[in-house]
């Protein structure tokens, strides 16, 4: 699984405990986050800052609001081909 894989599980997984609400507060600080993730809190940062760059999330501290749902979950498992 790749960096942005374990990224992206992970925030899904704070999404469904969140009973679908679209913004997640992080129930742990990122060093934490990082740590479970088995990255560095840079790595986490730079991952999180591209895939704000790619539209899928808004950063804000330690919110995150999820703006691709779709998008991210794809991240996970690519959509199946006709």
């Amino acid at each position: 699984m790749t960096t942005e894989q374990k990224i992206a599980k992970l925030l899904l997984y704070f999404h469904t405990r969140n009973h679908a609400k679209h913004e997640i507060r992080l129930p742990v600080f990122k060093k934490d986050m990082a740590l479970l993730l088995g990255i560095t809190p840079e790595t986490l940062s730079r991952k999180l800052a591209m895939m704000q760059t790619q539209g899928l999330l808004q950063v804000t501290g330690n919110c995150i609001l999820i703006l691709q749902l779709e998008q991210l979950r794809e991240k996970i498992e690519p959509p199946a081909r006709s």
